[in-house]
């Protein structure tokens, strides 16, 4: 939940040398309570995407806080960020993520930094997106895929539902999306998580 995530933030910040460094993250929980039933939780910032895909449905469990996402755009210039070229400050294009804090006020340093720093320093948050959903057991072939930005960028979850339909192997899947990833010339980092849930 959010007071975990910016636990985690503020952990972060007393380490050395990290104001130039962050990351997304993406949590998963599962859950099977005493009657059978399978539960999944989520929380996420950034643009590393979880979602629930199989031959008959796609469930998108994240939301990727990028500037291209209108309402992400309208809370960073509401609450006196700036965006430039479609990026935070003209440089971040994540709109949530763990560290980044030079996008982020400092309160410790604030009577210190002139009113236009202090302008510039606005909009990036660690706040998660959280679902909850109930597994339907009655699905075959149901797969959960944590992904980095670099799959997602050039691989579509209907493309990734059309390899379910003819390959059920969770290391064919993960491997063959990555082979697939790189033929499109997927120019980020190409980090992928399946796991078979049905």
């Amino acid at each position: 939940d959010s007071i975990s995530f910016n636990q985690i933030d503020e952990e972060l910040k007393k380490q050395p040398n990290v104001e130039n460094q962050g990351s997304t993250g993406t949590i998963i929980h599962l859950i099977r309570e005493k009657n059978n039933r399978l539960f999944l939780f989520t929380a996420n910032v950034g643009d590393s995407r979880a979602s629930l895909i199989s031959a008959k449905k796609i469930i998108r469990l994240s939301q990727d806080h990028r500037t291209d996402d209108k309402d992400e755009m309208k809370r960073i210039i509401a609450e006196g960020g700036i965006i430039i070229n479609g990026r935070v400050n003209g440089e971040l294009m994540l709109t949530r993520s763990f560290g980044d804090f030079d996008f982020k006020p400092n309160k410790k340093n604030m009577k210190n930094i002139n009113s236009e720093i202090i302008r510039f320093r606005k909009g990036v948050i660690c706040e998660p997106f959280v679902t909850q959903i109930e597994i339907d057991q009655s699905i075959c072939n149901q797969f959960l895929f944590l992904a980095s930005d670099g799959i997602w960028d050039v691989i579509s979850e209907e493309e990734i539902q059309q390899l379910i339909k003819v390959n059920y192997d969770t290391k064919c899947l993960s491997s063959v999306i990555i082979e697939k990833a790189l033929i499109k010339k997927a120019w980020d980092d190409l980090s992928i998580f399946t796991v078979k849930l049905t």
